[in-house]
């Protein structure tokens, strides 16, 4: 039976500060992250549980960067990587379904991931912003200007 447990990892202390740095890079941080993950089941599964109006599908949980980091993030704390990653998404739909899936991660998705992580904030420090419409747009101080946008 497993056992719930919330794992909290990257605080923002003196004694537990993280920071996801470059494969064999390892001296330039790129980015500090805070997270919780939902579940750590017996046997070294990370659960991750998510609540949608669509249906989650495999191409969603492998390609997923969420769990790209989550499976870093417990390599590095527990020097193993997880068994596996686990979505249990609960399908919020006329009839509501809970599904699950189950993926794994290896070198060429940590290569991905700090591949992108690496574009994404050189692009931020040239300045370099794209709109990106969505639902939390209602609650973004930017709406205004990020609306108005014309490309320049």
């Amino acid at each position: 039976m497993s056992k719930l447990q919330t794992w909290p990892f990257f605080h923002r202390t003196k004694n537990a500060h993280h920071v996801l740095t470059e494969p064999g890079n390892g001296k330039d941080p790129l980015v500090e992250i805070e997270d919780i993950i939902d579940f750590i089941e017996e046997g070294d599964v990370i659960t991750e549980f998510k609540t949608s109006s669509q249906m989650m599908n495999e191409w969603d949980v492998d390609e997923s960067l969420q769990l790209t980091i989550y499976n870093w993030a417990y390599e590095k704390l527990y020097g193993r990587p997880p068994v596996a990653l686990k979505v249990i998404d609960f399908v919020k739909s006329r009839k509501p379904k809970l599904i699950t899936l189950e993926t794994k991660r290896d070198p060429t998705s940590y290569k991905r991931l700090f591949g992108l992580v690496s574009h994404v904030l050189n692009g931020i420090r040239q300045r370099i912003f794209f709109p990106r419409v969505g639902f939390w747009c209602k609650d973004c101080e930017y709406s205004g200007p990020c609306q108005s946008w014309q490309g320049n």
